[in-house]
């Protein structure tokens, strides 16, 4: 972040061919600059003066003052924004991590509440009363199913995901949260992350590099007017958990993860759609659509640690 040398530079170089989020922080009541990579801190220090701008042009990609061929930017660039604030380090997390966020309030029912905007479809459905105002209900019909597309994140190998939200269930089986290059449920790789097994037991589970299915079970819910906060992460250091109502309740040491290597990605809620015959469905037996209602989902491209699980449970 260059002030006319009152400079702050990084302390870790990007990495090439990957998309990477880089926030810039000025403080202007105390001089603080700050630089965030995906989400987290890399470097901070107190400006020697202050802020010295003035009116005139924003230029992206270039720098008219640097000879060339050293002034232009080569690469990709996406979602660049300008707040006449300084921005929280909770607030920079968010924006850098949280690939999608769906709270099924009457107002927005089928839109993104999260910084990406993806993009949705739904058929089937109803809005009901839920945990948080109001919330999406399943009628366990074939086509009934909440769909967003875009997650970049899940159809790269080995990055870290979580997928959280609350479940009012009515029947114990079908698909929860299914994974698909097709909007149909299909394509080139698909799989469901969450659903039930054939005692009725919650599943979760990805895909690893050898295209088998590592999976977690746990409790049976209950089914009742109850709302049950569900947790899925992964992560190559922490692998597979699951959590149901802030307390984990199983996980499996997996480091890899299968990602598609192609874009868009599917992510079904509610329903496998065509998915049924033509995935991979390990552990969740009957795969299908699911009776219930579903409030708060939320899909981050980070492993959450206990503390956010504790935090998204309280509130």
């Amino acid at each position: 972040m260059g002030f006319y040398f009152n400079d702050i530079q990084s302390v870790t170089s990007m990495p090439l061919n990957l998309w990477t989020h880089a926030a810039f922080v000025f403080d202007v009541s105390n001089r603080q600059q700050s630089i965030y990579v995906n989400g987290v801190l890399n470097q901070q220090r107190t400006a020697s003066s202050a802020l010295k701008n003035a009116i005139g042009n924003f230029t992206v990609g270039t720098n008219e003052h640097v000879r060339t061929p050293n002034n232009y930017f080569q690469g990709y660039l996406d979602q660049l924004s300008i707040n006449r604030r300084a921005k929280s380090s909770c607030e920079i997390l968010d924006t850098a991590t949280l690939a999608g966020y769906f709270k099924f309030d009457v107002d927005s029912c089928l839109v993104d509440s999260g910084p990406n905007g993806v993009m949705t479809k739904a058929s089937n459905y109803l809005i009901i009363s839920g945990h948080k105002n109001q919330a999406i209900s399943f009628s366990g019909a074939p086509m009934s199913y909440f769909q967003a597309s875009g997650f970049t994140g899940l159809g790269m190998s080995n990055r870290s995901f979580s997928i959280t939200f609350r479940i009012q269930p009515q029947i114990l089986s079908g698909t929860l949260v299914h994974l698909s290059t097709s909007s149909l449920g299909t394509g080139s790789q698909c799989f469901p992350l969450l659903g039930f097994a054939s005692n009725g037991a919650i599943v979760a589970q990805i895909l690893t590099k050898n295209s088998t299915v590592a999976a977690v079970t746990g409790p049976i819910l209950p089914l009742s007017s109850t709302w049950i906060e569900i947790v899925q992460t992964w992560s190559s250091t922490n692998g597979l958990k699951l959590y149901v109502n802030n307390t984990l309740v199983s996980s499996v040491a997996v480091s890899t993860f299968l990602g598609s290597e192609t874009t868009p990605n599917y992510l079904t809620l509610g329903n496998c759609l065509n998915g049924r015959d033509a995935c991979v469905n390990g552990s969740i037996d009957a795969p299908g659509p699911f009776t219930g209602a579903i409030d708060d989902w939320r899909i981050y491209n980070r492993e959450l640690n206990s503390n956010d699980i504790c935090t998204l449970y309280s509130s």
